[in-house]
């Protein structure tokens, strides 16, 4: 009996922590280490960090530039060349990493600002593209269509010569038509009006563009003859031509109206 109560008096006694929870020395030992090869690790890549980090951050910022141009690509190809300008402004203030993608931004920003009318800024972007690393052809023709607007035809004349010097014919093919129509509408500018009509006939007989058909119009128009313009311009509409004051033109010459639009004869005027 007594012997029993000693059992559950021993049985009952409170246990110490360290008899509840018994760890393997072991264990603390493995701990250590483990913490130990951390902080070595933590310590190694803030030395990295330290020595390489300034140039990482550095590639990154110089890459903003391109993923910019990267998002006005997109917006070009999907139509919306309002948004893709913003896109390009801002890639063109901030850093690239190389230097034709910059090439690239001017020359796109450029286009853009041409279609849109904004001739100085588009002709300051579109000379900087061409100053610029491996430019491309596109360049010049809107540079000399802003040229002859502004009436300087000897400057436009001497980029056509320029333009001419850096065909590449097996690169981009579609270009000879558009360095033949510049070279007509130069030939005009300058008071060669022969030269202008051999030129814009080429094109047009060639199955050009219809701007061919647009300027023997124009010509023809001048020279009063009302047939040939009003065959021309039916030609040029056939061809996919849209412009608003061709189809005036059209329309005053059907109407026979005896004053054409002037500003759309001005071409030929020497």
């Amino acid at each position: 009996m007594n012997k029993t109560r000693i059992r559950e008096k021993e049985d009952s006694a409170p246990v110490s922590d360290t008899e509840k929870i018994k760890v393997p020395a072991s264990l603390f030992s493995f701990t250590g280490v483990l913490c130990i090869i951390s902080m070595i690790g933590i310590l190694g890549m803030l030395l990295y960090f330290s020595e390489s980090g300034e140039a990482f951050l550095s590639a990154r910022d110089d890459s903003v530039g391109e993923v910019l141009m990267k998002r006005g690509d997109r917006l070009v190809r999907a139509g919306s060349d309002k948004e893709a300008l913003a896109y390009y402004e801002k890639a063109l203030a901030a850093r690239f990493a190389g230097a034709q993608n910059k090439t690239h931004t001017f020359e796109a920003a450029g286009l853009i600002l041409w279609k849109q009318g904004h001739f100085d800024r588009a002709k300051d972007y579109l000379s900087r593209s061409l100053q610029g690393y491996q430019p491309t052809e596109e360049p010049y023709e809107a540079l000399i269509d802003i040229l002859l607007k502004e009436g300087h035809a000897e400057e436009a004349a001497s980029l056509l010569e320029d333009w001419r010097s850096v065909r590449d014919e097996a690169a981009d093919p579609w270009q000879s038509d558009k360095v033949l129509l510049a070279s007509g509408k130069a030939a005009a500018a300058l008071g060669k009006e022969e030269e202008a009509l051999r030129l814009f006939q080429q094109g047009a007989e060639q199955g050009g563009a219809p701007e061919f058909s647009a300027c023997l119009a124009l010509y023809y128009a001048k020279a009063g003859d009302r047939e040939k313009a009003i065959s021309c311009l039916k030609r040029y509409f056939l061809r996919g031509g849209q412009g608003e004051k061709f189809r005036a033109l059209y329309d005053a010459l059907l109407s026979d109206k005896p004053n054409p639009d002037s500003e759309l004869l001005s071409l030929f005027t020497h």
